[in-house]
């Protein structure tokens, strides 16, 4: 994910366009601004600007009731205040926390608005579910709301006063011991049982479904009117069964279905609201292993999926210029019923109906389009390789395509931009074009080939700034809400495209794990920025993100990146990319001095993890392992390092011994 510019890129804030940016997070330069309460981003030559950035505050924080029972519904009342002179959104991240013990946190949603003027408050209401505990807290807990302008950026958070009182649920009693099958005479003496409800990740614990495993989407969408915003969808979903099935769920939310068959024959099915849940219950038990066909009918206006830190993702519609889905971490199941875990992979085709006047664009190749004689056009797109649920991606809008390229028939370069950005498209165009070139240099650096049939990047118009952009798989997605917007800049476009090895090709295994998506994703941007486009070299790189940064960004060092506290932590810009990507930088740096390593066995390593876990998933403990076992005489001191970068929050002033850090590629 590619924060909109968050982080990204290089520290090189001369050129304007050339902003630091990752995939879902805010400018870095922001971020920095907004830390530092400075507002200039013009050149150092030009008179600093006296505007002061949007600087937001919340206050007053209220919650319905203080004794609460789990999965008792409550609301939690506050006000949102900026107090700079800029407008700004508000993304609003609702935690309930152990006091003394940071690490015993629960996320309970987000909320968002879309723009709070300079100088203005708002009140705002929060609606949450308590959480189930499994031991009691006898001082309580505090309640605690956070709000940043934009995701992965600096939160200013604020507390209820009163301490939050939940009860401990009575422990069940035990199941009574399973019986043995009774065969009915003349009847199938399979014993079929449903499918879990989650497949357990350690954030969002309500995601997944047990009992198949999702082979092949292939979504019909007809969005023929961007006035109504409805959207009429069927979607075929193909599936292996893993044990014999009663029942099984999908991931779907805020659509209405109004039929499912399985197999061709009518199936119940059911709405589990609390855990978005679409129940289905086939004519017939499914043996384990057999494939299946799941074809859901469902239509209505998709709303966004609001994710734990208040961003917003899903189907992201726009009466004027058309719509957008993104799916990271949970919109896809916003805009189709979906096993929504990353590991779940599988091939997809995407048909999209729209208006005549407008395009639709999605991931892999056109495999056609078809005017339909009533005034819309249908766009197929077929993607061949596995993906990862979060990577499914839509765009409809009125788009030049003028810089595509169909040159290489083995990797067609899809350049959609949207035709409102007049003053800039050019511009934006261009840095699009320069993708074959960075894509083939990441191939040669890492010595794996790009790993699909497509490629290019999108850039739909939205109605309101979202915060980041997205590395969807083949294209990635970079909205934007200024008509006079410059585009991205070329390192962001660096670090979404690097994605395509690092979290598309390779993707983690839990949400917990994401900065081996960020992390290695922005290094890579490093990388290739030093090497191929004038940027700092990376000892200089680490040197910004050891000292400088940690000046700058409010709690630079406190979320560790493989051990995000809540949810709402996963898009940390200074976890996730800038300590990720640093981390990555210092191992490097560390092999490279290592006469027995040198940088030929960081790359034959890294080429090694590519290979080895190809359309998978991965862990933490699985890199880390790597690491160790490439240099295994200093395994003991590789397992402090991580230790230190990886697993530990520290707090306090980072130029004091203890509070960061201690080992560096100096001193290793």
């Amino acid at each position: 994910m590619d924060a909109t510019s968050t982080m990204r890129e290089g520290a090189q804030m001369t050129d304007a366009r050339r902003a630091f940016g990752p995939c879902h997070r805010a400018a870095i330069a922001a971020v920095l601004l907004l830390a530092a309460g400075t507002a200039s981003a013009a050149p150092a030559t030009a008179a600093p600007s006296r505007a002061k950035p949007a600087r937001l505050t919340v206050a007053a924080v209220r919650a319905s009731t203080v004794r609460l029972d789990a999965r008792r519904r409550f609301s939690v009342r506050a006000t949102v205040v900026n107090r700079g002179s800029r407008a700004s959104p508000a993304q609003l991240q609702l935690t309930l926390r152990a006091p003394g013990n940071p690490s015993t946190t629960w996320s309970l949603g987000g909320a968002r608005i879309a723009s709070l003027r300079a100088g203005k408050r708002r009140a705002v209401t929060l609606r949450a579910v308590a959480p189930t505990l499994r031991e009691a807290f006898p001082k309580g807990l505090v309640l605690e709301l956070c709000v940043r302008t934009k995701r992965g950026g600096p939160a200013v958070c604020a507390k209820d006063s009163r301490r939050i009182r939940l009860s401990v649920p009575a422990r069940p009693p035990a199941p009574p011991a399973p019986q043995p099958p009774v065969t009915p005479p003349g009847g199938d003496p399979t014993v079929y049982t449903a499918g879990a409800r989650t497949l357990n990740d350690s954030l969002f614990p309500t995601i997944g479904n047990g009992g198949y495993d999702a082979t092949h989407y292939d979504l019909d969408l007809a969005y023929t009117n961007i006035l109504t915003r409805v959207l009429r969808a069927t979607a075929a979903i193909t599936a292996t069964a893993t044990q014999n099935l009663s029942e099984f769920s999908f991931d779907f939310q805020g659509l209405v279905v109004t039929g499912v068959t399985v197999n061709g024959a009518p199936a119940t099915f059911a709405y589990d609201f609390d855990n978005a849940k679409l129940v289905v219950t086939p004519a017939s038990g499914i043996r384990s292993g057999a494939a299946f066909t799941t074809r859901v009918s469902y239509s209505g206006p998709p709303g966004p999926v609001i994710d734990p830190d208040g961003s917003s993702e899903g189907w992201l519609s726009n009466i004027d210029y058309g719509a957008v889905s993104l799916g990271e971490p949970l919109g896809s199941q916003g805009w189709f019923p979906v096993n929504n875990v990353p590991t779940d992979k599988a091939t997809y085709d995407i048909a999209v109906t729209t208006a005549s006047d407008f395009q639709a664009v999605s991931n892999g190749v056109l495999a056609g389009s078809v005017v339909n004689g009533n005034g819309t056009t249908t766009y197929r797109w077929h993607g061949g390789e596995p993906m990862a649920p979060y990577l499914a991606s839509v765009s409809i809008g009125r788009f030049d395509t003028s810089g595509s390229d169909f040159s290489n028939p083995d990797r067609p370069l899809y350049i959609y931009v949207d035709d409102s950005f007049v003053r800039n498209r050019a511009a934006i165009v261009a840095d699009q074009q320069r993708v074959p070139a960075i894509l083939d240099w990441y191939a040669g650096y890492y010595g794996v080939p790009y790993p699909f049939r497509a490629a290019g990047g999108v850039v739909p118009r939205v109605s309101a700034s979202l915060g980041y952009v997205l590395e969807t798989q083949t294209k990635p997605t970079y909205p934007d809400d200024n008509p006079n917007s410059p585009g991205v800049g070329i390192d962001t476009i660096a670090h979404e495209n690097a994605h395509q090895w690092f979290g598309n090709l390779v993707t983690l295994a839990q949400w917990k794990d994401i900065w081996l998506n960020e992390g290695i994703t922005e290094f890579s941007s490093w990388l290739w920025s030093a090497e191929d486009d004038g940027g700092d070299d990376m000892p200089t790189r680490f040197a910004a993100a050891y000292d400088d940064y940690d000046d700058q960004i409010p709690d630079y060092w406190k979320t560790p990146p493989a051990a995000p506290p809540t949810a709402a932590d996963i898009f940390d810009t200074a976890a996730m990319y800038l300590r990720g990507a640093a981390t990555m930088t210092a191992i490097r740096e560390i092999f490279i001095a290592t006469p027995s390593l040198g940088e030929p066995a960081f790359r034959a390593m890294m080429r090694s993890w590519l290979v080895d876990h190809a359309n998978g998933n991965v862990t933490t403990e699985q890199f880390t392992a790597l690491v160790k076992s490439s240099d295994p005489s200093r395994a003991a001191r590789w397992e402090e390092f991580f230790r230190e970068w990886l697993y530990t929050s520290y707090s306090g002033d980072p130029n004091q011994p203890g509070n960061k850090p201690s080992i560096t590629p100096a001193n290793f």
